[in-house]
């Protein structure tokens, strides 16, 4: 401690000025970088306390949870579960009756414990709506083996749409 006294002392007022100077920059970002860090911290915290309240939630609502999952288990028939090749064919077919112009994808098959998810994408270009909504109604007559589980609509301001489906089923 003392060496480093005797270092500063020996240095003129201009040296010890742009030594302040230095030490002070080198502080500052210091500072700077662990208070990025802290926020790094107590976002990653508020985002782990929202997952912790979910769970809670989910836990403390397990019995109504099991229950709604019996009574849906007993209200679908197996046998009328859709196969990959059955959910291209429904889908197909919905689409041909509703008069839909569309572009459809393959279907792809994730399992999910003893299920197996079915998706498949189809693509609309752009349509009057009654195309869509008649569409969507046919859809609607294979609830709950098949489901729209995200869709978006794109407008052209000329009462026309295109939509894109991600429809799913389970077998």
């Amino acid at each position: 401690m003392k060496k480093i006294k005797n270092f500063i002392s020996s240095r003129n007022k201009r040296e010890r000025i742009m030594m302040a100077g230095i030490l002070f920059c080198a502080l500052a970002i210091w500072a700077s970088s662990m208070m990025t860090r802290r926020s790094e911290i107590d976002i990653q915290k508020i985002d782990l306390d929202k997952r912790m309240l979910v769970a809670q939630t989910a836990i403390k609502m397990e019995a109504n949870i099991v229950e709604r999952l019996k009574k849906l288990e007993a209200e679908i028939d197996k046998t009328k579960t859709l196969s990959p090749d059955d959910l291209q064919i429904a889908i197909e077919n919905a689409a041909k009756e509703a008069e839909l112009d569309y572009s459809i994808s393959n279907v792809t098959t994730t399992p999910v414990g003893e299920f197996k998810v079915n998706k498949i994408i189809l693509t609309t270009t752009p349509q009057e709506l009654y195309v869509i909504a008649k569409f969507e109604s046919l859809l609607a007559k294979l609830e709950p083996y098949v489901a729209v589980a995200e869709s978006t609509l794109t407008g052209d301001k000329q009462g026309k749409a295109s939509v894109r489906y991600i429809i799913s089923s389970f077998n």
